[in-house]
């Protein structure tokens, strides 16, 4: 597949499992060629309005400490405080789900 013009079907997976009461694990994986323009942030709003629905309370995802912009999506699209510590050379966080207008799910 040529990264100037990738498949979007075979580029991005994302989901969710129970990890413990009321909260959710989210996992993304975004091919090369799709990173760094916006699709982890989409896929990620979309898990959680997902959640969101169905009553979860929080989401917790691990990643690596350097991955910087996915940190900020996550802060940024959970919408809730959220609270992050080392796990070595990752970094496990966990933000509550706030409740956002229609006009947020629509972007």
């Amino acid at each position: 597949m040529s990264p100037s013009r990738p498949r979007a079907r075979q580029s991005r997976w994302g989901s969710t499992a129970p990890y413990r009461p009321g909260v959710a694990e989210v996992g993304m994986l975004v091919e090369d060629a799709w990173q760094r323009r916006g699709v982890s942030r989409l896929l990620l709003r979309r898990l959680a309005e997902r959640c969101r629905r169905r009553g979860v309370a929080a989401l917790t995802a691990q990643t690596l400490c350097g991955r910087r912009a996915l940190l900020g999506a996550v802060r940024e699209e959970v919408g809730g405080p959220g609270e992050c510590g080392p796990l070595s050379d990752t970094v496990r966080m966990t933000a509550k789900l706030v409740a956002r207008s229609p006009l947020d799910a629509q972007l």
